[in-house]
């Protein structure tokens, strides 16, 4: 179990510096509840954009068809460790 736990805590700090990274807002700023697009500024093409990020990354392909249903950090978080 805690290496599950382990996996997940590092499953959201990469999210969070992914994020940071690429919007150059800096990771203490950036909350499980950050919406991506009124917080964070991200709009649809910087959204495909982290979606490559993040499968370059975790493996796992967040389609375009799902990022309008992603609204905050933790939809990002969740849909990430369902697939990994």
């Amino acid at each position: 179990m805690v290496k599950k736990s382990n996996k997940n805590s590092d499953i959201e700090k990469r999210v969070t510096q992914i994020i940071s990274e690429q919007t150059g807002i800096p990771e203490n700023k950036i909350k499980p509840n950050s919406d991506l697009r009124e917080d964070l500024g991200i709009d649809s093409f910087a959204a495909i954009e982290l979606a490559f990020n993040l499968k370059s990354e975790f493996g796992v392909a967040v389609e375009e068809n799902e990022l309008p249903n992603l609204h905050t950090v933790e939809d990002l978080i969740v849909g990430i460790k369902k697939k990994a």
